[in-house]
């Protein structure tokens, strides 16, 4: 199961250099064809609850060997050892002079400087490989196979939590996500360790999958047949010392335009885009408010104004 729901970035991208855990299967090639962009993981989640719901959007991933905790050769050999690229490097390559190398200096973040002063116990390659082992044992879920949740677990979305470990798991027992969509694809890719925090591994997630299968939860008694493709949604996973994984977090979507969600994350887009979305606004597409569109309007005045007054300016001499 984990396998097929990995994205093989070298098939799109070749000349990326790190290495993936499993090839990219063909019916995930023809809904990259068709949609003409990257279309990938999605969600899992419970069908009895609004925080239920948004509790299982995720993705899985796979990984061959379960790595060691410590060691690694220094932040900075283990920065290299995932594709980060120190500074001078990156500023060797842009060949920027003047004020544009000066912006660069200050505004790019030298990710293996900020390594280096604050390294994480366990080197980046393989937190990277131990969070796709939490995704890849659990389906998706922030559970508990694998004996890596922590006690202090906490699971983040943009509308639901921050919701503590026990709770959590309360809410996702007793439904399984892909009896409901059986085809349902979890594909994820750009998996990197955030400089800022070192414990942290964060990826991008797409997803896909048809409403073909039917569940006991009154909400899923009809298959609609309908699909659902993701927009883009930033996620990530959090480790304590010990390596048990102390906070999730899915569903941030990051260009709402993409796929038929309407522009939503989670189970909230997908139940959206199969046509069974819940009768709340945050289960819903974004509709700006009466006060907003106002705002807007009074900006789009005062915009075209300035821009006159500034061309009706002679040029200096």
């Amino acid at each position: 199961q984990g396998c097929r729901q990995v994205l093989n970035e070298r098939a799109f991208l070749p000349c990326i250099g790190a290495e993936r855990d499993c090839a990219m299967l063909p019916g995930s090639r023809r809904v990259y064809q068709q949609r003409g962009r990257l279309a990938a993981p999605a969600v899992a989640a419970t069908a009895l609850t609004a925080a239920l719901f948004l509790a299982a959007l995720h993705v899985v991933a796979f990984a061959p060997s379960r790595p060691g905790r410590g060691g690694g050769g220094g932040a900075v050999a283990r920065a290299a050892a995932v594709g980060m690229q120190d500074q001078g490097g990156m500023l060797a390559e842009l060949k920027l002079e003047g004020e544009a190398k000066a912006w660069a200096e200050k505004h790019f973040v030298d990710e293996r400087a900020m390594l280096a002063k604050a390294p994480f116990k366990i080197p980046p390659a393989q937190l990277i490989i131990m969070a796709k082992r939490f995704l890849a044992w659990n389906r998706g879920f922030a559970g508990a196979a694998g004996d890596m949740l922590a006690e202090n677990f906490e699971f983040v979305g943009p509308v639901v939590g921050p919701l503590p470990r026990q709770k959590y798991l309360d809410q996702i027992k007793g439904f399984d996500f892909y009896s409901v969509f059986p085809d349902a694809n979890f594909e994820m890719y750009d998996f990197r360790v955030d400089p800022f925090e070192p414990n942290r591994v964060w990826f991008t997630s797409r997803g896909h999958g048809t409403n073909s299968g039917t569940s006991d939860s009154p909400l899923f008694k009809k298959a609609t047949g309908k699909s659902y493709v993701n927009p883009p949604q930033a996620c990530s996973v959090r480790f304590n010392d010990d390596g048990t994984v102390n906070q999730y977090t899915i569903g941030y979507v990051m260009d709402r335009r993409v796929g038929n969600t309407g522009g939503l994350g989670g189970l909230y887009g997908i139940l959206w885009a199969v046509g069974k979305a819940f009768p709340f606004p945050e289960a819903r597409p974004h509709q700006p408010s009466l006060r907003m569109r106002f705002f807007n309007k009074i900006g789009d005045i005062v915009a075209t104004s300035n821009a006159r007054r500034v061309e009706s300016k002679p040029p200096r001499k």
